[in-house]
């Protein structure tokens, strides 16, 4: 852990932004430019040749602050973003681990019911890296390589609402549309699980996070929509894809 540590730090220290460069460059190129004035009104150059030579000045300076100081500075803050989100998700992982842990081998099924179970509304805490409101679940369906799914009650088995972190800095943009869905619940097929105080089922481990900026849609799983899937609407903002009763992708809209 103390040499990740020190890789980081290291790494923000390699990204440091760097003012001497860029600044002494744009000092030359301010009196290159001021230079070449002069040799143009004196010598009566052509117009031409001078703009072209501002034109150079303008790419070499704007280069040169882009190199030294913006793309570092936006590294920088990567690498910071990078160390915060896997402090957060090493803690959230170690919480979801203290209860029962559980990657199943065989299918996570679930059924199809018509009561709307109308889950609170879900946002995105940017600061936390959590989906919120927060609350103590008995089962939770951790999704994708989040440690954010589905809550779901111990009693009814149906999925209530949607939380836990997910690192922002790792979404894939893409173009996410919503899929047609209608107002219903999805209730959880415990078959070959044992319920215990605080039980967690790993799924769709290898799948993808993905968000649109233009439409505030989140997603996890398969976004890749099919006639055959079965899209349920559980709450105001959130609607759970199934394809041969398992969960093929879940939607939030932030």
């Amino acid at each position: 852990m103390n040499d990740n540590k020190d890789y980081l730090a290291k790494d923000i220290s390699r990204h440091k932004p760097k003012l001497f460069i860029p600044i002494f460059n744009t000092i030359i190129g301010i009196i290159f430019t001021v230079f070449m004035v002069r040799v143009t009104i004196v010598n009566k150059v052509s117009v031409g040749y001078l703009i072209l030579v501002i034109l150079l000045m303008i790419i070499f300076v704007g280069g040169s602050w882009y190199t030294s100081f913006f793309f570092r500075r936006k590294n920088k803050k990567l690498t910071q973003d990078f160390e915060t989100e896997t402090k957060i998700l090493f803690e959230a992982m170690y919480e979801l681990k203290k209860g029962t842990y559980i990657e199943p081998k065989t299918p996570v099924k679930w059924e199809i019911k018509d009561t709307y179970q109308n889950a609170p509304l879900t946002k995105f805490d940017k600061i936390k890296r959590c989906f919120v409101p927060k609350e103590d679940f008995e089962i939770f369906i951790n999704l994708g390589t989040n440690c954010c799914g589905l809550v779901v009650d111990g009693n009814t088995l149906e999925a209530k609402s949607f939380q836990g972190v997910s690192p922002y800095s790792l979404w894939q943009k893409k173009r996410i549309v919503l899929p047609l869905a209608k107002d219903g619940s999805i209730k959880l097929n415990m078959d070959g699980f044992q319920k215990t105080k605080k039980l967690t089922l790993k799924i769709l481990n290898e799948t993808d996070t993905y968000y649109n900026p233009k439409s505030g849609i989140f997603a996890v799983g398969d976004i890749h929509q099919t006639a055959l899937d079965e899209n349920i609407k559980i709450g105001e903002n959130i609607i759970v894809s199934l394809y041969d009763n398992e969960i093929k992708c879940v939607y939030v809209l932030l």
